[in-house]
């Protein structure tokens, strides 16, 4: 059993070139499935969802696409945190992180 570990500097830039080709249909899975995950009672607040995707440098990133997804994801005063985009990317077997 080996008891010594090798770090390979190149191993993030490694990774990353791996991992590049699935980021955009996985951000475009999150972005379908987002609206599925909203509760509806009356169906405005899931009309409100716009879901994008936005490519950056090395990543892409996902908006809701709605003015009022911060109350949905995080919850008010009187009302509980739905957490639809969080619930998506878990439904999808991905990890939430948020930043």
């Amino acid at each position: 059993m080996a008891t010594r570990m090798v770090w390979d500097r190149d191993a993030p830039e490694t990774v990353s070139k791996i991992a590049q080709p699935g980021l955009r249909p996985a951000a475009e899975a999150i972005a379908e499935t987002i609206p599925n995950f909203v509760p509806v009672v009356h169906g405005v607040m899931r009309a409100s969802y716009h879901p994008s995707v936005a490519e950056e440098d090395d990543s892409f990133k996902v908006f809701p696409g709605s003015s009022f997804w911060h109350w949905m994801e995080y919850g008010t005063r009187y009302n509980p945190a739905y957490r639809p985009v969080q619930t998506a990317v878990n439904a999808l077997g991905l990890r939430y992180e948020a930043h």
